[in-house]
């Protein structure tokens, strides 16, 4: 027999504004999370962990100042299409940035980053007006807003820059951390 989505715990209480001594809580879950119970029922399995369908995953990639500087010319793969595999494809959830900044600041025109599928469709426009072009380290976070696009099949996740090459930082020692958050989703 299944339970509800409730754990009830006892808690020792030892707060200095709170009279010691136990109580007992109640916890409420979401429907989806991953309890005991499902777990011996088998509605969670191994295999359907491992498919990692809706299960946000992440990658990190490090890009130097020389990768960076030509990444208009040059895409970087942030997450390979052997993520997905055939019938299934890579949908971008957000993106968090960490530019390091170098001894001189890297300069920009109208250049904006941007995560797409390889050498295809843009899935998001990431502004660098106020980002890369500082002297300082910043930090950045982008979700990627609702809405309705074509998920393809087996295809990485680059990033590119939609513009002109940025330029500056001629110590070339600035650097970017990207970390990528995603789901693979099947193709219909």
């Amino acid at each position: 027999m299944e339970r509800p989505n409730r754990i009830r715990n006892k808690v020792e209480i030892t707060g200095k504004d709170e009279t010691p001594g136990t109580t007992e809580v109640e916890v409420l879950l979401q429907d989806d999370a991953i309890t005991t119970d499902k777990i011996l029922n088998e509605a969670v399995t191994e295999d359907k962990l491992a498919s990692g369908i809706d299960v946000v995953k992440y990658t990190d990639v490090q890009l130097s100042a020389t990768e960076l500087k030509a990444l208009a010319g040059t895409n970087i793969e942030l997450v390979p299409a052997t993520e997905a595999g055939a019938g299934y494809a890579i949908v971008p959830v957000a993106v968090n940035l960490r530019l390091t900044a170098g001894s001189e600041v890297l300069a920009e025109d109208a250049d904006n980053l941007a995560l797409r599928y390889s050498a295809s469709t843009e899935l998001l426009a990431i502004e660098t007006t106020g980002f890369i072009d500082q002297a300082t380290d910043q930090n950045r976070y982008q979700g990627v807003p609702e809405t309705v696009m074509t998920p393809e099949e087996n295809v990485a996740i680059d990033l590119d820059n939609n513009g002109d090459e940025f330029t500056g930082n001629a110590s070339d020692d600035a650097t970017l951390d990207v970390r990528v958050y995603y789901k693979v989703v099947p193709v219909l």
